[in-house]
């Protein structure tokens, strides 16, 4: 089932199986076609919003109680001064080449096909023609609002937008011609083939939080966490040709009868959920001008937010043509303009986000902090989904899904004063029929200054897991 509901994807569809009958198939002509493929991507869902917080190790709140500790940590809101802030997060938009990292895409894609048509050296071939446009959008990634309400209270507003994701693929004038059998029993058949993907896919986090200080240096937090989640995929494939045998041939794709050869997936996706966070921090100060030791603690609960919407997938095809493999034998039973139809329905999909156990020590002596964050993960990030398939032999119901358990987050990060370097690792493992091993890195250098008493700048230099580079703006008022 799921080979089935990728395989659109797949450009060399018949050209693939039909190769792999090696001994009674052969590739006499591969046109590429043109390809355009388009790309943006997005994310905070590693590293957390605004530069400052990414570039300390995600220790935040207790030492620069500010705006984001509505993300991070609520309690941090409990040590705000007498100012309400205003913060900004702007990500900056970066093109993405690819020969940068020492990977040239039309590169790869020729020598797939060279693999492709190894078995047949006398075929006509005609490589595709790459056009990629990759990029990292920027743009507003996050805006936060934190308003001190008396001494040793605050609450605080944000908005994050989590992940913005982004696909489109045109694949035009893709054609060939494939020969199987022996003589006198050969099919030819003559084929054009267009496809085509478009997908997106938004998460956003909406938090509102408050801070209170219980007792001198000691405060507790809670946050409410509204998530919204929004995807969409739409995607078609679509044959056109000719197979002849003995001096006759039948049309693909007519417009008369039952001949029908295409894939269509149209998907759409949307989920609302509301969670919480509960944290606080304690200064256990030393002598000297605001010299401390800061302790944060955060839990957050996982969640399970269920998707409304829909997914159709329809897949027309010979009956000799399924996508294991192509049976020789099957051809000539299987009328060419008899197709086969088969559809995929479901209404229903489920994500998981899990839960964690933060904590973070933090120094602070003079202009140099230090602060080292560990996390204890619990729950899956995972999604899954039941759909119905309905084909000429009935229906069956099939499930999906596809799970990571993430297990031990760690973070360092060094502030001196203009120059902060911060990174760590989260461990876990995927599971799907085989456990992999993951390890998530992040890193990222960046400086902060005010230009004035109510204005300052917070700057992600270079990052890595996204975001690349990101701008902070700071406004008390």
């Amino acid at each position: 089932m799921k080979n089935r509901i990728f395989v659109f994807s797949v450009l060399l569809f018949l050209t693939t199986f039909l190769s792999a009958q090696e001994d009674e198939s052969s590739i006499e002509k591969f046109d590429g076609g043109d390809v355009k493929i388009g790309i943006r991507l997005s994310t905070d869902l590693i590293m957390g919003p605004t530069s400052c917080a990414n570039t300390i190790g995600h220790s935040i709140s207790s030492l620069y109680s500010n705006a984001a500790s509505t993300y991070w940590n609520p309690a941090g809101l409990g040590f705000l001064k007498d100012k309400a802030e205003f913060t900004i997060d702007w990500g900056v938009s970066i093109p993405i080449d690819l020969k940068r990292f020492g990977l040239d895409l039309q590169e790869e894609i020729n020598s797939g096909v060279d693999d492709l048509l190894e078995d047949d050296p006398d075929a006509e071939k005609i490589y595709p023609k790459i056009h990629e446009d990759l990029d990292i959008s920027g743009g507003i990634k996050y805006v936060g609002l934190a308003f001190p309400i008396g001494k040793g209270f605050g609450i605080g507003f944000s908005s994050s937008r989590l992940l913005d994701f982004g696909v489109d693929f045109l694949n035009s004038g893709f054609e060939g011609k494939v020969k199987v059998g022996e003589e006198p029993l050969d099919y030819n058949f003559y084929y054009s083939m267009e496809t085509n993907l478009k997908c997106n896919v938004n998460a956003n986090l909406t938090t509102f939080g408050i801070g209170k200080e219980v007792y001198p240096h000691w405060v507790l937090g809670l946050s409410f966490d509204f998530y919204s989640i929004d995807a969409d995929l739409s995607s078609a494939l679509e044959i056109n040709g000719i197979m002849t045998k003995s001096g006759t041939e039948e049309m693909f794709n007519t417009g008369i009868g039952n001949d029908t050869l295409k894939i269509t997936l149209l998907t759409n996706f949307s989920g609302k959920k509301f969670g919480a966070k509960f944290g606080t921090g304690y200064h256990l100060v030393f002598p000297g001008k605001d010299n401390k030791i800061s302790f944060d603690l955060v839990f957050a609960h996982p969640l399970d937010i269920s998707m409304d919407g829909n997914l159709e997938l329809l897949i027309y095809v010979h009956p000799a043509f399924r996508f294991e493999d192509i049976e020789y034998e099957d051809i000539e039973p299987a009328h060419p303009t008899k197709t086969e139809r088969e559809v995929t329905r479901s209404d229903y999909m489920k994500l998981r986000i899990p839960g964690y156990l933060s904590i973070s020590p933090s120094l602070k002596l003079g202009v140099f902090i230090g602060s080292f964050t560990y996390s204890r993960y619990f729950g899956e990030l995972s999604y899954e989904y039941k759909a119905s398939v309905e084909d000429s032999e009935g229906m069956e119901w099939v499930d999906s899904d596809a799970k990571a358990v993430l297990e031990n987050g760690f973070h360092l990060g060094l502030d001196f004063h203009y120059f902060r370097l911060g990174g760590g690792v989260i461990t876990g493992k995927f599971k799907n029929e085989e456990e992999v091993r993951i390890f998530i890195p992040s890193f990222a250098i960046g400086t902060g200054f005010s230009i004035t008493s109510l204005l300052r700048v917070d700057t992600i230099l270079i990052g890595l897991a996204l975001p690349v580079s990101k701008l902070t703006l700071t406004y008390l008022f």
